[in-house]
């Protein structure tokens, strides 16, 4: 019955001593760190939209390339998101590939009878140069819920 006692008056013990933390101030990440600024040699820009009017889709890609670009190439997947937030391509009729000569391509294409779910516009551009340069680049839409 006394260790009983002795085990109990130490747990008591243990339990009311104040316990000390430290704590360190850090300086918030975005403060000190410039924005990000894509690294691209040949793209200006690119663009990648996705409209959906009912179960209708307007999907839209807008490449600018440097002015040593000659032609462009534009993959167009729309995708459905999936399982654990995964996109997959909604069908094999849902991805589009088209080349332009230039250094811009604005790239149009339609797709009906969507079901429900949420869809993005997943797009590929293909930047080449007369002298064999080449430059791809990866856009994505915004997610767009039905």
């Amino acid at each position: 019955m006394k260790k009983i006692a002795v085990f109990m008056s130490l747990v008591l013990m243990l339990f009311s001593m104040p316990l000390t933390t430290y704590a360190e101030s850090v300086a918030p990440c975005a403060a000190s760190a410039p924005p990000a600024t894509p690294n691209w040699k040949l793209g200006v820009s690119v663009t990648s939209g996705l409209v959906i009017n009912g179960t209708d889709a307007t999907c839209f890609s807008i490449v600018a390339g440097a002015s040593s670009v000659t032609s462009i190439t534009v993959e167009q997947y729309l995708q459905k998101e999936g399982f654990l937030w995964i996109y997959y391509s909604y069908d094999a009729d849902s991805e589009w590939e088209t080349t332009v000569s230039g250094n811009t391509a604005s790239i149009y294409n339609y797709k009906s009878g969507l079901t429900s779910g949420k869809y993005r516009l997943k797009t590929i551009a293909t930047l080449k140069t007369a002298s064999g340069q080449t430059e791809t680049i990866t856009s994505y839409s915004d997610p767009v819920e039905i």
